[in-house]
């Protein structure tokens, strides 16, 4: 983990507790397990929020894929900011990308992914990206799933922070999406597994799949701090809150813009 400073959006969500990747070797690996293991085209959902500290290509967020360039489900960012989903099955992929909304750097911001046979479905901050019939039938059972990477690969991490990443063993609806953006709880029917990431990587799905985490940092935004710089952004003068990681210690400091 390297020193430098985080700046985060605190207007949303209101439950602050996440965890910091490095964007250079971090990530959480929650395994290969039944719960979670998707062949012949099974149903999948996910679900989570992510809050860039920069907005670069291949910035991984999720992944289930071989090491060595064999992609078979990963979702990351493009350097333009969109968020894409590659699904493929050892012997190709195709891609899916959001359309019409570019994740912005320092800021919270809602994706879900839901496939069902033939279909694929994207959303961001509750609003539909993609839409549209697919062609390959995914093989998601590869290896081990990975947050805060894609493709597998150390160079793809993400820079920044990663909260309540959820994996579904079947598809989310519409209004299940704006449910879970609104922080709101969905049926629980069929849930592989969910990470809120609020201290520790544990799986509070039934199938307790907690993940082992490789360089990644737990944050807490307290409440009070929360309440200070969302009441500090009324006005002409803006603030921020940095975070400022130095050997392991976590700084918390009310910044203005």
């Amino acid at each position: 983990m390297a020193a430098g400073d985080v700046t985060v959006d605190v207007t949303v969500p209101s439950s602050q507790s996440c965890y910091y990747f490095d964007g250079v070797d971090d990530y959480i690996t929650i395994g290969n397990e039944g719960s979670f293991d998707f062949p012949n085209d099974h149903p999948l959902a996910i679900s989570l929020w992510i809050n860039p500290r920069v907005v670069d290509n291949n910035d991984g967020m999720i992944c289930n894929d071989v090491s060595g360039g064999d992609p078979r489900f990963s979702i990351y960012l493009l350097a333009s900011g969109y968020v894409r989903c590659t699904i493929g099955n050892g012997a190709s992929n195709e891609n899916f990308t959001s359309s019409a909304f570019a994740v912005a750097a320092n800021t919270w911001s809602h994706i879900v992914v839901s496939l069902e046979p033939s279909t694929f479905k994207m959303w961001v901050n509750n609003v539909s990206q993609v839409d549209t019939a697919r062609a390959i039938e995914m093989v998601a059972n590869a290896t081990t799933w990975k947050i805060g990477m894609c493709f597998n690969h150390s160079d793809y991490c993400f820079p920044g922070l990663i909260r309540d990443v959820r994996i579904y063993r079947r598809a989310l609806t519409s209004e299940e999406v704006t449910k879970l953006y609104n922080n709101k709880e969905v049926n629980s029917f069929q849930l592989g597994g969910h990470w809120k990431l609020n201290g520790d990587a544990t799986d509070s799905s039934p199938f307790n799949h907690t993940g082992s985490v490789s360089g990644a940092v737990p944050i807490t935004i307290s409440k009070e701090i929360y309440d200070v710089v969302h009441a500090s952004r009324v006005g002409a003068t803006d603030k921020y809150l940095a975070i400022t990681l130095n050997s392991g210690v976590i700084n918390c400091n009310i910044n203005e813009t």
